[in-house]
């Protein structure tokens, strides 16, 4: 079952424009991200092709 969670007043771009300022804030520093690795974007490129794999499946759920 699905939680819905109130995240105030962000709008459904904001967590995405926060990422991109943070990969910004990486670049202009010289240094990693403590909070955007490689390995947080691994587990979405995970979850991308899983979401796929249940639409090509007719919507079924599917492992991760």
């Amino acid at each position: 079952q699905a939680v819905t969670v109130d995240l105030g007043e962000s709008g459904p771009i904001d967590a995405f424009q926060h990422e991109i300022e943070e990969v910004v804030r990486s670049l202009e520093g010289g240094q990693a991200s403590p909070i955007l690795g490689g390995d947080l974007a691994c587990d979405a490129v995970v979850l991308c092709h899983k979401q796929t794999e249940s639409v090509v499946r007719g919507g079924v759920p599917v492992r991760v």
